[in-house]
């Protein structure tokens, strides 16, 4: 019936009318007016797109949304979509599965202007899922601290126990790196007592970065190169002793130093390494050593001292024998903050003869020595 009312005009009109808003909305966001726009459509959240994007060219799309904008009438409107429509390039058609046919569709209640359409075929943007695996970043790794450095210093003069007046007195300054990672510089600050001696000159490994860095009144600075781990290096200095030192004056000589390295470097104390002024020079290989009582008998307790270790280090201890042999001991102790240390040893169960107590400093590599004799009953 009703297709007998409307001209084929008119049905082609509706026809038009139906697709229309297809046609609108694949171009519709484009027709919006700028003042809507700006209104009605929202800031980004971030100047970084969450996906690949491709900003569209005004100047290609300016005259197609200008032509839109034009119509004032539903029939100028439909042209010029048609318009449009038909200078868009024709997409290829989607696959079958993809297509919705409206004759196959429920039409218990059609619509009279589908009267006389055969057939519509609108295609649908089917959305997939994706089926490669998601890209996780790899975790970045925590970076291992660097090993740091472990200097000791220790000092030796030579004469170590007496230097004669306008005689030279040498003292060399032992290091010794025990961390797992370098030093690259260590620095070593020795006293300066002008009115007791005067540096003349140094033995320093120029090559490796050891020099005077600096003298002040009160002191000079000995910097020495990098230092890899576990290596030793020594550089002496050389004093002038001055004349008119009495018998006996003491020529007190402790270090500082501290090191850089790629921690926090470090900072400590050498040993302490006096020797007194007189009229001749008298050394000995070995660290000074009181012993309060040097002959008694099986069983005697003798008491041993001195202050010449390296401030904290861990000491041991053994015995010297008479037949020339050596008995491990099992008394260790460490030195306290000026580097003094106290042992008590009793001789129980010692045949007689003559011992010697050897005490190690086990950072310093110094060793003190001191003898004692058991008595027979």
């Amino acid at each position: 019936m009703l297709r007998k009312l409307l001209s084929p005009g008119q049905a082609r009109l509706g026809t038009v009318l139906l697709i229309l808003p297809l046609l609108l909305s694949s171009v519709a966001f484009s027709v919006i007016p700028p003042s809507l726009a700006s209104e009605n459509t929202p800031e980004p959240a971030s100047s970084t797109p969450l996906v690949p994007n491709i900003e569209p060219d005004p100047a290609q799309d300016s005259d197609h949304i200008s032509a839109l904008l034009e119509t004032s009438t539903m029939t100028e409107t439909v042209h010029a979509v048609i318009t449009e429509f038909n200078r868009l390039p024709q997409p290829a058609l989607p696959p079958e599965g993809a297509l919705i046919r409206l004759d196959q569709m429920d039409t218990s209640a059609p619509d009279p202007f589908m009267t006389g359409v055969t057939r519509v075929c609108i295609p649908m943007v089917i959305a997939q899922r994706s089926t490669g695996s998601p890209v996780v970043p790899a975790p970045t790794a925590t970076p291992k601290p660097e090993p740091g450095a472990d200097v000791a210093v220790a000092i030796w003069a030579k004469p170590s126990v007496r230097v004669a007046r306008n005689n030279t007195l040498a003292y060399e300054i032992r290091l010794m790196n025990y961390g797992k990672g370098a030093a690259s510089s260590t620095r070593v600050v020795m006293p300066y007592h002008r009115h007791q001696y005067r540096l003349t000159h140094t033995k320093l490994a120029s090559t490796k970065g050891d020099w005077v860095s600096n003298i002040a009144w009160n002191s000079f600075t000995v910097t020495f190169g990098p230092l890899a781990a576990g290596e030793k290096r020594v550089g002496t200095v050389y004093l002038k002793v001055a004349g008119n030192l009495a018998d006996n004056d003491v020529i007190s000589v402790r270090d500082s130093f501290e090191w850089s390295d790629k921690r926090d470097g470090g900072r400590h104390r050498s040993n302490w390494m006096p020797v007194l002024a007189a009229n001749g020079d008298a050394d000995s290989p070995w660290v000074w050593l009181y012993i309060n009582q040097v002959n008694g008998k099986p069983g005697t307790v003798h008491k041993f001292f001195t202050d010449r270790f390296i401030p904290g280090e861990r000491v041991t201890t053994w015995l010297n024998t008479p037949t020339g042999g050596v008995k491990a001991l099992d008394l260790k102790t460490t030195a306290d903050i000026d580097g003094r240390i106290w042992l008590n040893f009793a001789s129980t169960g010692l045949t007689p003869g003559n011992y010697s107590m050897v005490v190690h400093g086990n950072r310093s590599q110094l060793t003190a020595l001191a003898s004692f004799v058991v008595e027979p009953w």
